[in-house]
């Protein structure tokens, strides 16, 4: 068993090489191109090379953070945002400072609201995304709060999440569909 060990490894290490190959080929320019690449050229191309998009109707996974929550990483107009899946909230809202990011202005206290969130009760105003993208898909024209005070991290709410075929908590795991 022990002499064999040799072969196993060396043909562990000829396919190992023949798929690291591949795929430098897959890159485009030639193996010769992507063996003299300056390591800055090759974090360029891996930065600027789009991630495949996941499989269709595959869930989005979220592991529970170690404060017990399970955040998303979205976008609103194109800005990234960090949500927290708040399951409890019946309207997403954004934090002042993100909503500042995206040029949202306070509106002062006409048309504003009391909402209690996990953070305490906040004044919200409401505003409106042409876009937001989370968990693998987009929504247009969204109508949001913007909170007075600022959250620390915006919510995802009811009003966003039952747009989802199904959400699983499992565990430390979230699963959106």
């Amino acid at each position: 068993m022990l002499a064999n060990l040799p072969i196993v490894s060396s043909l562990s290490l000829l396919l190992s090489s023949a798929l690291a190959v591949q795929a430098v080929g897959a890159m485009g320019g030639g193996v010769e191109h992507w063996l003299q690449a300056s390591e800055a050229e090759l974090v360029a191309h891996a930065a600027t090379t789009p991630t495949p998009p996941a499989r269709a109707g595959a869930p989005h996974l979220v592991k529970r953070a170690a404060d017990g929550m399970f955040y998303l990483a979205g976008s609103a107009n194109d800005a990234p945002i960090r949500f927290l899946i708040d399951t409890g909230s019946s309207t997403t809202i954004l934090t002042r400072s993100d909503a500042a990011r995206l040029g949202l202005a306070e509106r002062g206290n006409e048309g504003s609201r009391r909402a209690r969130t996990l953070a305490g009760d906040v004044r919200i105003t409401q505003a409106r995304v042409k876009e937001l993208r989370i968990a693998g898909k987009r929504f247009a024209d969204v109508k949001i709060g913007v909170a007075s005070d600022d959250l620390g991290v915006s919510l995802i709410g009811q009003d966003v999440l039952s747009r989802f075929d199904s959400i699983t908590i499992e565990r430390d795991r979230a699963s959106l569909r």
